[in-house]
C-alpha cells in the first residue's frame, strides 16, 4: 500500500514557485521604481506619487486557488507588477503630446536574464 502524497508535493512545489515569483516581483518593482520619472514642479515641490505606488502581488497573496483541492495550479501562478495611479499608462506609453517614459517594461526588460536565472533555480 502506498500513501498518496500528491497534494503535499504540489503544495511544496507551489510554495517554492510562489517564492520565486515574489523575488521576481521585488526585482522588477525595484527596477521600475528606479526608472520611474519624478516630476519637479515650478514651485520646487518634488513629486513621486507614481514611483511610490509601484508594487507587486502574487496570485497566492490574492488567495487564488484551483478549486476543491485548495492547491493552486502551477500554470496559473503569477506575479502582478503595477500601480493604481490613473496616469501611469500615459507615462509608460506616452500620448500624442507627451513622449513615452517606459519604467515598468524597462524594469522587466533590464532584468530578463536575472528573471530567467531566478525561475530556473
Amino acid at each position: 500500500m502506498y500513501a498518496d502524497n500528491k497534494k503535499r508535493i504540489m503544495a511544496k512545489f507551489e510554495d517554492r514557485l510562489n517564492d520565486k515569483l515574489a523575488v521576481v516581483g521585488e526585482v522588477v518593482t525595484s527596477a521600475a521604481k528606479n526608472n520611474c520619472p519624478v516630476g519637479v514642479y515650478t514651485n520646487g515641490r518634488v513629486g513621486g506619487r507614481l514611483r511610490s505606488s509601484i508594487s507587486w502581488k502574487t496570485q497566492k497573496d490574492e488567495g487564488g486557488s484551483s478549486g476543491d483541492d485548495s492547491v493552486s495550479k502551477p500554470d496559473k501562478l503569477s506575479v502582478k507588477i503595477g500601480t493604481n495611479v490613473e496616469y501611469a499608462k500615459f507615462v509608460e506609453l506616452g500620448t500624442k503630446r507627451m513622449k513615452r517614459r517606459a519604467y515598468l517594461r524597462l524594469g522587466l526588460y533590464e532584468n530578463r536574464n536575472r528573471i530567467k536565472k531566478i525561475m530556473s533555480l
